[in-house]
């Protein structure tokens, strides 16, 4: 198995900037490689929690496109949740 821990250079509360770095981080990965994200990579540490809140949707759909599993540090109902999404976008995992 590959594991790929990726570490970003966050922006600030911007969601679509930091998931644009995330690609361009995957880019060339080999399928089915487990990808490792930090807590809150999507906003850093904001105490933001209604822009933080985040469905998994986007890490759905980018470990459907890259056919890799990737577990990413989301926050749900207010909570801070590692999020396990397989290669088909398919979540399996909650902790």
């Amino acid at each position: 198995m590959n594991v790929a821990a990726v570490q970003l250079d966050i922006v600030w509360e911007d969601k679509p900037a930091n998931y644009a770095k995330l690609r361009r981080h995957l880019t060339g990965i080999a399928p089915e490689t487990l990808v490792v994200l930090p807590e809150m990579f999507a906003t850093g540490f904001t105490k933001n929690l209604a822009l933080a809140e985040d469905t998994g949707a986007s890490c759905a759909a980018i470990a459907r496109e890259y056919r890799i599993n990737l577990l990413a540090g989301l926050v749900r109902d207010r909570r801070n949740e590692a999020v396990l999404f397989d290669a088909t976008g398919r979540e399996v995992g909650r902790y």
